[in-house]
């Protein structure tokens, strides 16, 4: 089976830890496991980075926060739908996808095209895009 996993991290952190610990038991069962992380720090060569282009994100960061418009204009994962690795996954597993990389807009039509899971490792995906309900408002 072909299974991707989906972080902003391939090594730090508590999800990027376990999401590269998960992608190294995957591949000892036998299966083909890569990563697409928003930050790669390992040299693996099945984790991927994603390109980002300098100064559109400064940009795009401003409209975002004064529109409340939270990461709405980031172009990943539709500029990469029909590309490796998304093209050849069977599973996709979701882990953070915070940190201003992923439209979750792309949610729907990424989960119709191929069968997802999302791990969640905090409480962003239910609280307003905060990763903590401390003192969050």
């Amino acid at each position: 089976m072909n299974i991707l996993q989906i972080n902003t991290h391939d090594l730090d952190g508590g999800a990027g830890k376990l999401t590269y610990q998960l992608h190294r038991h995957l591949q000892d069962l036998g299966h083909t496991s890569k990563i697409v992380a928003a930050t790669k720090t390992s040299r693996d060569v099945d984790v991927y980075g994603i390109v980002k282009r300098p100064g559109l994100n400064s940009i795009k960061k401003r409209l975002e926060n004064q529109m409340s418009l939270q990461y709405l204009l980031r172009c990943f994962p539709f500029q990469a739908l029909d590309q490796e690795p998304l093209q050849s996954a069977d599973v996709i597993n979701l882990h953070d996808i915070i940190g201003g990389y992923f439209n979750y807009l792309a949610l729907p039509k990424l989960s119709a095209t191929i069968p997802t899971c999302w791990s969640l490792h905090n409480m962003w995906a239910f609280t307003g895009h905060c990763s903590y309900s401390f003192g969050c408002d």
